[in-house]
């Protein structure tokens, strides 16, 4: 990781286990922390990593859930769903996140299955209530949240086709969609990074005082 002011690369975790990966999913707590899926042979967990240093220069990884993964901060940072196979199939749950890795109870979101590995927060345009959007045979499902006077979840509902030249959505904050297409002739690809604040680099390097006239 490097900040996007003047500074070197942090590295802040190297996995040297062939049999091993991590995978960010969640910035929370302002910025201090990931929350990450490490799949491992014994089974997927998700895991939290300070990104400040402790005294001693070490950085805290700590496992926060067992046999979970695909962590999905809220908007608001005060929710956390993910995807778990605890009761023996894979499903969405969701939890209050109240900061440094303290969980709430735990609500199940779907109702008959979540395979597909994705997991999003969808902020309607109309300034609705919240969604969680999940993906499971091929169709992806949409759950209405509440959390106010008490948390509510409506029952999942199919709102769109899933289909195989679909790699990656992601939803934004004014209720659009981003989503990356496999093209007829393409083959598989890694990943899209995308980087917020990098118009301040841009200054940074280039100089820039403004639009060209």
């Amino acid at each position: 990781i490097r900040p996007v002011a003047e500074g070197p690369s942090v590295l802040l975790l190297e996995d040297r286990d062939p049999g091993s990966s991590y995978r960010s999913t969640a910035v929370v707590d302002d910025g201090a922390t990931l929350l990450m899926t490490h799949n491992a042979p014994g089974g997927p967990s998700i895991v939290m990593l300070s990104v400040d240093e402790s005294g001693d220069g070490s950085r805290a990884l700590e496992t926060l859930l067992e046999d979970s993964m695909d962590a999905a901060i809220s908007p608001d940072g005060r929710w956390v769903a993910y995807r778990s196979d605890t009761s023996g199939r894979w499903e969405v749950y969701l939890r209050r996140w109240h900061g440094g890795g303290r969980l709430g109870p735990e609500r199940r979101v779907s109702t008959d299955g979540a395979a597909g590995d994705h997991i999003w927060w969808y902020t309607p345009a109309d300034g609705g209530p919240l969604e969680i959007w999940y993906i499971d045979d091929r169709k992806v499902y949409s759950v209405t949240v509440r959390t106010e006077p008490a948390l509510t979840l409506s029952r999942p509902r199919p709102i769109a086709e899933w289909r195989p030249e679909y790699r990656y959505m992601e939803t934004l904050s004014d209720g659009r969609l981003l989503m990356s297409l496999l093209g007829e002739e393409e083959g598989p690809f890694g990943r899209i990074n995308v980087v917020r604040g990098w118009t301040r680099e841009l200054e940074r390097r280039f100089e820039w005082a403004g639009p060209s006239p």
